[in-house]
């Protein structure tokens, strides 16, 4: 087991900014930083979150949810497992233990470390597939909790507050029972390579992360891909398809059953093949916030893909910040005999319990309302 976790340091760091004065504005999927603004506990969260902890509050950050019942030296993203979806990147997938809270807590907002709380989770409205940094060694593969921007922790130089594995651990159904202790060795010789994105002002985010085909090569075979159908609140992220669910519905004990029992992942006939050769980590610039790559996550491709194009103009998805690391197989998948075609909507399953929202004509545009919406049995 690890031991428990430091406090550290709180620096400034200076905003980004960066030109892209070759393209249109309308064509710009920009990958902004993942911010958490300063936003009030809403009635959707407290719902969802008190049963399982507390609420605090605290100076700097305002009002803070503490989980209940974890070990000493836990951490976040440590009790679950990580997946690899064609839609959103690398998603966190939740163990039992900590589902009835995690669909929350490590899809919205960001994780601080208090001196007096310990960790404590700080509200934000985005919904992402996970929010962590990314480290990349010969060794180890390591992630950790991003702290909101407006705070911003000073998390890349103290071994105490990163998660690692080893490259073929990566995968494991169990992460907690791979991890490997930190050590100022294992920081010093892995690079930061990538950040959780938000796409634009379209209150979602994608997790490109390490590139699955790096991980695959690895491993040393092929990777599965998943579809996932994101657990969201109404009203926070215009995400097609995604499942929505209201704070009233959460007052209802076979709703958040259902949220806990009906998963919202399912293995495709994808398959992401191991790159052929696996360059070295290329460093994340200081004022990076994020690669989304040349085969970035569908939903930011969509996104640009509904963009209007201007005569002559250049594709934005490459040409955002520094060439990302690639292989020459990345991202590249193998099709079973019923998977769809790269780019296409992801295979729909039958309802779980919750609303769907319905097809939308571009991500971003309100959705129509009718009268039931929201999560219903």
């Amino acid at each position: 087991m690890m031991r428990t976790v430091n406090p550290f340091k709180l620096t400034a760091r200076a905003a980004a900014v960066v030109g892209l004065l070759l393209l249109p504005a309308s064509l710009i999927v920009t990958p902004t930083a993942a911010t958490a603004q300063s936003v009030s506990i809403s009635t959707e969260f407290r719902t969802a979150l008190e049963p399982y902890g507390s609420f605090r509050h605290v100076a700097r950050w305002g009002e803070v949810w503490v989980p209940e019942h974890i070990s000493r030296d836990w951490r976040p993203y440590t009790v679950g497992h990580w997946i690899y979806s064609d839609d959103y990147g690398w998603y966190w997938d939740s163990d039992a233990d900590e589902a009835p809270w995690g669909w929350v807590a490590f899809h919205y907002g960001r994780w601080v470390w208090d001196r007096d709380l310990g960790w404590a989770w700080v509200p934000g409205r985005e919904w992402g597939p996970a929010w962590v940094e990314w480290r990349r060694g010969s060794r180890y593969l390591g992630w950790a909790p991003l702290p909101p921007d407006d705070i911003i922790v000073d998390v890349r130089d103290d071994p105490e507050y990163w998660v690692f594995v080893r490259p073929h651990d990566f995968l494991s159904t169990r992460i907690a029972t791979v991890v490997v202790e930190p050590e100022p060795a294992i920081l010093h010789e892995s690079v930061v390579v990538n950040e959780t994105v938000l796409v634009g002002e379209h209150n979602f985010a994608v997790n490109p992360g390490i590139a699955p085909a790096f991980v695959a090569a690895e491993i040393g075979r092929p990777i599965p891909a998943f579809r996932v159908q994101p657990r969201v609140f109404v009203g926070t992220a215009n995400i097609p398809g995604a499942l929505q669910v209201r704070a009233q519905d959460l007052n209802r004990a076979d709703v958040r059953r259902s949220i806990v029992q009906k998963s919202n992942v399912r293995q495709t006939n994808n398959t992401i093949r191991p790159a052929t050769s696996v360059p070295q980590p290329q460093p994340l610039g200081p004022n990076e916030r994020g690669r989304l790559g040349q085969n970035p996550p569908r939903a930011a491709s969509s996104v640009a893909q509904q963009a209007p194009q201007q005569p002559g103009a250049r594709s934005t998805m490459g040409a955002i910040g520094r060439a990302p690391e690639r292989g020459p197989e990345q991202g590249v998948h193998e099709r079973g005999p019923q998977g769809g075609m790269i780019g296409r909507g992801p295979e729909r399953g039958p309802e779980q319990g919750l609303h769907e929202r319905g097809p939308q004509g571009t991500i971003g545009r309100a959705p129509e309302r009718g009268p039931e919406q929201g999560l219903h049995e």
